[in-house]
């Protein structure tokens, strides 16, 4: 059996990454200038679309490391909280957010509860978005014990 996906999880990661740092600059122009046009917003369907499928792939391999993860969080982060125009954010809100969430759960899943947390204080700075990931960590210890945290 040819295993060419193993060959290609460091090219999800470089994908998801570029991705990711592309948008973030598009997404912090947006909040400076406060618009942005047409041609941007095809760009950031592609970029959010393509990026998101690539972190699909990259959170089920096994070569996905927590700093790997923690450095696709802090992009993703940094993307929703300065992407203000209306159609961009639904994009990132309803294609890219998901992605987060299932690295946030890759995290918790591979760590434990403890290691999750600790985990979060390093690579999460916004209050909110640390609040939400100790929600899936919750969510997480009341599923696998079958006992409300």
């Amino acid at each position: 059996m040819n295993n060419s996906y193993s060959s290609h999880n460091c090219d999800y990661y470089q994908e998801s990454l570029n991705g990711l740092k592309q948008l973030l600059k598009i997404a912090n122009a947006n909040n400076e200038s406060q618009t942005i046009d047409s041609a941007t917003r095809g760009k950031v369907a592609e970029l959010v679309v393509h990026t998101a499928s690539a972190i699909g792939f990259l959170v089920s391999s096994p070569n996905f490391t927590p700093d790997k993860a923690g450095k696709l969080v802090a992009l993703i982060a940094g993307i929703n909280a300065n992407m203000i125009d209306s159609v961009s954010s639904t994009l990132v809100a309803k294609i890219l957010l998901p992605a987060y969430v299932a690295i946030q759960r890759y995290i918790i899943t591979a760590l434990g509860p403890a290691g999750a947390r600790k985990w979060a204080n390093k690579w999460i700075a916004n209050e909110f978005y640390h609040w939400q990931f100790n929600q899936l960590v919750i969510e997480y210890i009341e599923t696998t014990s079958g006992v409300v945290a």
